[in-house]
């Protein structure tokens, strides 16, 4: 009986686990910064600010429920890990996109370490996780 319990409750929690939706998880296209950090050089602002001018796209609040969520996280190494998401987008195929930028302070100026993006589809439209198949 006592192994019973024990298997029982390594099932549920795999399963409670496998409950748990990593945002970060999926593939991701990669983003070439060059340009862009050239761009910011002289731009002082927050981890936050950065993102936004690498994507100044504005929710219209007239049409559709559009949502953009910006997020910001430290990591332990002093880098900044910055996450956008356009959600809900007024476009027939593309929901939705993610984009994750890292960045660093050096002195009083940012430099974007990486960039990349994926995006989910509407039902129906592909695939419905964060991923980088076209949609349809």
């Amino acid at each position: 009986m006592e192994q019973f319990i024990y298997f029982l409750s390594l099932i549920i929690l795999n399963f409670a686990c496998g409950q748990i939706k990593n945002t970060h998880s999926g593939n991701y296209e990669v983003i070439d910064v060059k340009a862009f950090n050239q761009k910011i050089a002289p731009v002082d602002g927050t981890a936050k600010d950065i993102m936004r001018m690498y994507y100044p796209a504005k929710v219209d609040g007239e049409e559709g429920n559009q949502i953009i969520t910006v997020k910001e996280r430290n990591l332990e190494n002093g880098e900044v890990e910055v996450e956008l998401i356009h959600d809900n987008m007024l476009d027939d195929s593309v929901r939705g996109q993610k984009y994750l930028m890292v960045l660093k302070k050096e002195g009083n100026r940012w430099q974007v370490l990486s960039l990349k993006k994926n995006w989910r589809c509407w039902k129906g439209r592909g695939h419905e996780d964060w991923e980088i198949e076209p949609c349809r």
